[in-house]
């Protein structure tokens, strides 16, 4: 792996996030993001239709991608520091991983991803794994730094061959989650996602196997954490409107995807890699969406009229 534009240490800009302040970017990490692919998750809601009962939770995939890299920079940095891990260039191919994590995600996210699943047997992380394959983006970037995009994926999919770096993406006690309890607390407006997230950090471990463990002195953050965790669930993911309103969607999406000629309307994981071969992926988003549901209504409803002006 090149060390051009990944050295330790070397900031090529800052980003001002509302749950974690400055964020710094390497080179790569800044070519990344501003990748059109990539500028495709600020249109793409973190909590699809949330906001239609917590009205400020329309912050976007985009700031949580951002905020899970930063996580996962300083936990990656100390287990280096300690010795867990080895390879320095490691600790940025983690905070790509991080950053590309939710780069799949269809529009309006959990709501539509159901319909995927179901019918054609994919989720947002078979998506991602496309989309990091395919993506000629992406791919000049990964090679430009000597970066394996391979490594990257098996990262994202669990399955690469230190088991510390997939616990860290996707565990019990993940980067993920940490992100997102504490970001969707903040604009949603409820108190039951707030976690100790430094103190999480700070007593961060690897167990005598190599798996993620957290110290004793680290139990109540943990206990905290979990019991955030629930009541989030309970409280705003679970909310009886919000999953009203994301079963209509997806009712909606399933209808068009079934009785509307559209190309961004996929029928086969093969049309999702044309798209992003062509670039058409980078309009797959929520305006996309509910500008195409506001067309079909507009034409029905005009049409509508007018055989009522006719039978007058």
């Amino acid at each position: 792996m090149s060390t051009s534009g990944l050295r330790r240490g070397a900031v090529a800009k800052r980003i001002y996030d509302e749950v974690h302040g400055y964020i710094e970017l390497s080179d790569i990490e800044l070519e990344i993001v501003n990748t059109a692919v990539f500028q495709r998750l600020r249109y793409i809601k973190q909590l699809a239709t949330a906001w239609y009962v917590y009205p400020g939770a329309t912050h976007t995939r985009f700031s949580h991608s951002l905020g899970t890299m930063r996580i996962t920079g300083m936990i990656a940095s100390k287990l280096h520091q300690h010795g867990y891990i080895h390879n320095a260039d490691d600790v940025q191919l983690l905070r790509l991983a991080a950053l590309l994590h939710d780069i799949g995600h269809t529009p309006f996210s959990h709501a539509i991803e159901p319909y995927y699943r179901h019918k054609l047997g994919i989720d947002h992380e078979d998506i991602s794994r496309v989309i990091i394959e395919y993506s000629p983006e992406l791919r000049e970037i990964f090679s430009k730094y000597g970066i394996d995009y391979k490594e990257v994926i098996a990262i994202l999919e669990r399955r690469h061959r230190e088991p510390l770096y997939n616990q860290l993406l996707s565990s019990d006690v993940d980067v993920d989650r940490m992100d997102y309890l504490i970001r969707d607390a903040l604009h949603t407006g409820v108190s039951y996602g707030t976690i100790d997230l430094h103190r999480l950090i700070a007593t961060i471990a690897v167990d005598g196997e190599g798996n993620i463990a957290v110290l004793d002195k680290g139990i109540d953050a943990v206990d905290n954490f979990y019991l955030a965790r629930m009541h989030m669930y309970k409280t705003v993911y679970y909310h009886k409107t919000l999953v009203g309103y994301e079963l209509i969607l997806r009712m909606i999406y399933e209808y068009l995807c079934e009785n509307v000629e559209d190309t961004l309307l996929f029928r086969s994981l093969s049309q999702i890699i044309r798209a992003i071969k062509n670039g058409d992926i980078v309009y797959w988003n929520d305006d996309w969406l509910l500008g195409l549901i506001i067309d079909i209504h507009r034409t029905v409803s005009y049409t509508h009229l007018r055989a009522h002006e006719t039978v007058l």
